[in-house]
């Protein structure tokens, strides 16, 4: 399940053999030190991927002329305002800088015509169809296989169990926050709409 490592990557930091049984163990370590990552970085709805075509992203309306995207646009293919996917209420023509507005490696679209993106708040209002750019940081995989290191190197310990925040004691928690790569790396990949 961890997209930000593989096995091997895993496997290779740890110097465990990937036929070996602790593998499984230490995979599952990656994976909740993964977890706990995006939730540092306030990711957890919006987890680092690589870039994906077609992306269909249905949005609330935001009663106001810009709209940021949960991922940064490559291309962007269509925008529908609107319940109704074959009758929408309205559809911008995105090649049209006088209707709208967007940049390359950004998440943020903007209406040049006037017009908002529906009203404030109303549910699922906005249909984008985008391409994605590539959103996995090597700094994260980094941070993860450090993660996995200090819980692999506390496995067995009493005070492991005690306090669980996640899948993890409060102390090793703790442990892994004091590391300076992955201070860096929440620091730096935390979400946050502008």
């Amino acid at each position: 399940m961890a997209a930000l490592v593989t096995t091997k990557d895993v496997s290779d930091f740890l110097g465990v053999d990937a036929d070996e049984e602790w593998i499984s163990v230490a995979w599952d370590l990656a994976d909740q030190v993964e977890a706990l990552l995006l939730a540092q970085c306030g990711r957890t709805g919006r987890p680092f991927k690589t870039s994906e075509s077609a992306r269909v992203e249905v949005q609330d309306g935001t009663g106001r002329p810009t709209l940021y995207l949960d991922y940064s646009v490559k291309v962007l293919t269509a925008v529908k305002l609107g319940y109704d996917v074959a009758l929408p209420d309205e559809t911008l023509v995105v090649s049209d800088p006088k209707r709208l507005v967007y940049q390359v490696g950004s998440p943020r679209l903007v209406r040049t015509d006037g017009g908002v993106f529906g009203c404030k708040g109303k549910p699922n209002y906005v249909r984008v169809t985008y391409d994605t750019q590539d959103d996995v940081p090597e700094d994260a995989g980094l941070a993860v296989l450090r993660g996995v290191a200090v819980v692999w190197g506390q496995r067995g310990s009493e005070d492991a169990s005690a306090q669980h925040v996640g899948g993890f004691g409060a102390d090793l928690v703790a442990a892994i926050a004091s590391d300076p790569i992955w201070r860096m790396v929440v620091g730096a990949h935390r979400f946050v709409v502008a």
